[in-house]
């Protein structure tokens, strides 16, 4: 789909994912899942890559990027980047760090997570 949109010139900038999955529903995918289908996209693509930002969570105040994986001390995380935060909030740029899960259908409470209750990454 991307490749026939930059065809049109209408160029792809996000990949949303639903932020509360069912896991009832039949088009849920896991995350690991979903990160790996938005990097081989990108790859695939060619001059709009560098502006693409997936998958990517928006919920009621923050937009949140399930930015990768990393690994610290012999165990794996998501990597997790506020994209935008309302006016006020001091969470905008916070990065934090969820245990990978290659099954897991969400994060969590990601509200809890970017409102200030949750360690940052330093």
């Amino acid at each position: 789909m991307w490749n026939m949109q930059s065809e049109m010139r209408m160029i792809p900038k996000f990949m949303f994912i639903e932020g509360n999955h069912n896991s009832q529903a039949p088009f849920s995918v896991p995350l690991s899942q979903a990160l790996k289908v938005f990097q081989e996209a990108k790859r695939r693509l060619s001059v709009e890559a560098p502006y693409l930002k997936g998958p990517l969570f928006l919920l009621d105040l923050n937009r949140v990027l399930l930015d990768g994986t990393t690994t610290l001390n012999g165990q794996q995380y998501f990597v997790l980047k506020t994209l935008q935060a309302p006016p006020g909030c001091d969470s905008e740029g916070d990065i934090r760090l969820v245990p990978y899960d290659e099954h897991a259908l969400d994060l969590g409470n990601l509200y809890e997570l970017f409102n200030g209750k949750a360690e940052t990454v330093s």
